[in-house]
Formats: structure tokens, C-alpha cells, sequence
């Protein structure tokens, strides 16, 4: 994109040595000079096209492609204005043109920085504007007035167009931003200097007079304009710099973080695995003499194995799941109540075999905004944990409440806790905080993952506050009913 656009500014410079300034300015034509004006409006338009097709994903070009239009119809009206019969139709539309061009610029800069665009008011104020523009020219008509309106407009959208640039500029961006900046600030000092003049009752000159003030005011269309044009064009391309280098950064952080779980499934997988080989080795040799003792706790051994692998397998399928965007989310309004009882009562056996405890305090009429499936998962894999990591004999509590529009389930034990180091790594791919439980049961460490991934989807979030030795507990908060 650079490259293409650098070569057509290389005309545009080309251009200006075809139709230098003269030595003696009062020598130039001004209708040559305005012509000269809308040649270089006309590349614009062909620069903005042309970025506006090879960077869609920045905003910002669209809007100054119509500017660079807006400013060359201007340029078309205002030469109308020597063709017999269309001064009329020219003066109608000629300050109407150049401030619409000035506000396309501002929503320009306005989208460029994903600020929001209040089309709104914008509408109104154009609305307005033209309005007074045609009283003072079909009701009472008053050239000063006109031009007067016609200032008063073009400093109100600079002034926005230079209060979002300063205010809004990124550190990829300031440079280029700072210097656009600069010359709308020339540009408004301009428009201050000729509106004072014409408070002052300094008598204007004609359109197409070959006057100090009209080589000011067009040469300052001709520079400003160009400068920035080419400014607008230098922020999209450091725009674009700028987020192909945090693309780089994630995909390295991306890849960096596959290789740690490539790693960790490795390392998980391989001792069950070594298990079901060594046992079924055992059972495979002819000479091994077993007593149904031994045959018993070799089967239990390879069971045990066996559902390590399945619930590692399961968590990555579930997880592939979710990154690809596999699992659908339909969040709808439940009873909380109903949605619980279902996944206790799927981890009773568990909590019972441990002689654990389960204490439910939820509101028969409380209800959560979120898919169901979601949501279970979600409580599944927390009550899981909480089993996994409670001492036999041990107390479990599901406790749910709504605080102003978030509906807040916590489960809470009174198992082994958790130091710092694992509280700190508990949410993170990259890191194994896997652990065994307290009967030694095996712990893939992605269920909180998943956890944290389902509740990003159904606009939830999880704390966890714990103390290594005493227990912890796990808050989930979800919306308590639809938003809007």
C-alpha cells in the first residue's frame, strides 16, 4: 500500500512543477489556480480509493475519500461561477460543498480513531448552516454574511478535527498526528484572520480577482490540502504498522503458549499410559501367576488410568472446541435452582465415595442470564475441583445470591487451598498447575480454563480468594437478566 501510494504522490509533485507559483503572483490566473486545486483534489480521490480498498480494516479512508470528493466538486462549483447563467446554481452550492468536505474530514478523523460519530448533531448543524446560507441569499442577500457562516462553520470542524486528533492520538500515530495537527491549526489561524476582516467591514474581493488575499487564501487550500492528504495517508499506513506488529506479538505469544500445552499433554498423557502399558504387560505374560486380589487392583489401576487419559482428552476437545468457535452460545434467562440440581446431583457419587458434604443455599426464585450448557460446565467443573482438592470427611457449600443486576454463585470448601505461585498461574495455558487431590486423583488443570473461557462468552466473569491449607472459594457472576 505504501509503495503505490508514494509513486501517485510522486505525480502529484510532478504536477506542481507543471504549474509553479509565479515570482509575481499577481501574473497567475486564479481560475488557474483553482483548476490546479481540483487536479490535485482529483488524485486525492484516486489515493483514497485506493487505500480505502487496501485497508479496509482501518477506519478513516472512506470517510476522506468523500472529503477529497467533496473538496473537488467545490473546485468544479467554484469555476462554474464564470459559466453565464450558473452563478445561481454556484453560489447556492459552493460553501455548502466545502463544509460538508471539512465535516467529512472530521468524521474521518473521528472513525480513525474508533471514537463515536454523533451523525446526529453533525446533521443538525449542517442542517442549520445551509439553511442560514440560502436565507442570506434568497431572503436577504448578503455576500459577507454568507462568507461569514461559511468561516464560522469550516473553524467549528477544524477545531473538532484538532481537539480529536491531540486528545485521541496513539503513540504509533503522535508524530504524524502532532504535524496534521499543525496545520490545521495554520489553517484556522487563516480562517480567524480572514474572519476578522470580514467583521471589521474590510471590503472582500471579487471571486476571481488577482488579489493578495485570494492568493492566500487558495495557495493555502493548494498546501493544506496536500500536506494533509499525505498526512491522512502516513497515519493509515503507521495504523497498519502498528497492527501487524501486535499481530506478530499475539501469534508469537499464541505459539509460544501451544508449545507449553503440547508440552503438558505430553507429560499427562505419557503416566497413564505408562500405566495401562505396565498393566496390561503384567496381564499379558503367561508366566505372571495373579490372584483375584491382585487381578482386582490391576483392573482398578488401568480404570483409574484410563479415565486420567479420557478427562485430559475430553477438556482438549472441549477446549479445541472454543477456540474455533465450534460451541454455539444461547444465553436465555433460568432458574438457577433447576440448572444446579442437575450437576449436583452428576457429582453426588463423587462427593460421597470422599464422605464430603454437599451444602446447597440457592434461591428457589433466583434466576441467571446464560447459556445452559454454559453454565453447567462452568458449576461442573468447580464442584469437581472442589472434590478433587477437599480431604475426606471435608464440607463443600454452593451458595448463590443477585447483587444489583449480577447473579453470583461462589463454591466454597474447606479442602488444601492454594499458595500464591498456583493462584497466580491458575487461568494460564502456558503454565502446569496441575496436582493430584487429596486421594491422589489426577488433575488435567484445563477445567478452569474452559470455565474462564465460557463465562468471556456468556459476558461472565470468576475470582477466586484461597488460603493455602484452609480451602478456597471460586465466585462466578453472571448477568442476572438480558441487557437492554
Amino acid at each position: 500500500c505504501r509503495g503505490n501510494t508514494y509513486k501517485i504522490y510522486f505525480y502529484f509533485h510532478f504536477l506542481f512543477l507543471i504549474f509553479p507559483p509565479q515570482k509575481r503572483c499577481m501574473e497567475a490566473d486564479i481560475k488557474t489556480i483553482i483548476l490546479v486545486i481540483g487536479i490535485f483534489r482529483l488524485i486525492m480521490i484516486m489515493v483514497f480509493s485506493y487505500q480505502y480498498l487496501a485497508a479496509k480494516s482501518v477506519k478513516g479512508p472512506g470517510w476522506w475519500l468523500a472529503w477529497s470528493v467533496a473538496e473537488t466538486v467545490s473546485s468544479l462549483v467554484m469555476l462554474m461561477r464564470g459559466v453565464q447563467g450558473l452563478l445561481p446554481v454556484a453560489i447556492i452550492l459552493q460553501n455548502p460543498v466545502i463544509v460538508a468536505g471539512s465535516t467529512l474530514m472530521y468524521i474521518g478523523i473521528t472513525a480513525f480513531f474508533s471514537r463515536k460519530i454523533f451523525f446526529r448533531r453533525i446533521i443538525t448543524f449542517f442542517g442549520i448552516y445551509y439553511f442560514l446560507h440560502l436565507f442570506f441569499y434568497i431572503i436577504i442577500d448578503d455576500a459577507d454574511i454568507r462568507t461569514i457562516l461559511l468561516y464560522v462553520a469550516l473553524l467549528t470542524t477544524t477545531s473538532l478535527s484538532l481537539i480529536t486528533l491531540i486528545r485521541y492520538r496513539s503513540r504509533s500515530v503522535a508524530m504524524t498526528a502532532n504535524a496534521v495537527s499543525v496545520i490545521l491549526s495554520i489553517n484556522g489561524l487563516i480562517m480567524v484572520f480572514r474572519l476578522a476582516m470580514l467583521i471589521a467591514g474590510v471590503e472582500s474581493p471579487t471571486m476571481f480577482s488577482s488579489s493578495p488575499l485570494n492568493f492566500l487564501i487558495y495557495f493555502n487550500a493548494l498546501i493544506a490540502g496536500l500536506i494533509l492528504a499525505f498526512g491522512f495517508i502516513i497515519l493509515v499506513n503507521q495504523k497498519l504498522n502498528h497492527d501487524i506488529m501486535l499481530a506478530r506479538e499475539k501469534l508469537e505469544v499464541m505459539n509460544a503458549e501451544k508449545d507449553k500445552l503440547l508440552s503438558i499433554i505430553a507429560h499427562d498423557l505419557s503416566s497413564p499410559f505408562n500405566i495401562l502399558l505396565g498393566m496390561t504387560d503384567i496381564l499379558a505374560d503367561p508366566a505372571t501367576d495373579l490372584t483375584n486380589i491382585d487381578s482386582r487392583k490391576n483392573a482398578l489401576m488401568i480404570n483409574a488410568s484410563a479415565r486420567q487419559a479420557y478427562e485430559l482428552l475430553q477438556n482438549l476437545l472441549q477446549w479445541s472446541k472454543l477456540e474455533r468457535g465450534l460451541m454455539p452460545s444461547s444465553p436465555a434467562l433460568h432458574n438457577v435452582a433447576l440448572l444446579s440440581d442437575e450437576v449436583i446431583s452428576s457429582v453426588n457419587g463423587n462427593a460421597g465415595t470422599k464422605k464430603i458434604e454437599l451444602e446447597v443455599v440457592i434461591p428457589g426464585d433466583l434466576d441467571v442470564y446464560s447459556d445452559p450448557l454454559a453454565f453447567q460446565t462452568i458449576l461442573r467443573n468447580l464442584l469437581t475441583n472442589a472434590i478433587k482438592f477437599t480431604r475426606p470427611g471435608g464440607r463443600i457449600m454452593i451458595s448463590a445470591r443477585k447483587s444489583d443486576s449480577i447473579t453470583e454463585i461462589a463454591v466454597s470448601d474447606n479442602g488444601i487451598g492454594m499458595n500464591s505461585e498456583i493462584l497466580g498461574n491458575l487461568f494460564r495455558i502456558d503454565s502446569k498447575v496441575n496436582r493430584k487431590g487429596t486421594e491422589g486423583e489426577p488433575s488435567t488443570g484445563l477445567g478452569l480454563i474452559i470455565c474462564q473461557e465460557l463465562l468471556q462468552r456468556n459476558s461472565g466473569t470468576i475470582s477466586v480468594s484461597s488460603t493455602e491449607g484452609s480451602g478456597s472459594v471460586f465466585t462466578v457472576r453472571l448477568p442476572a437478566a438480558a441487557s437492554g
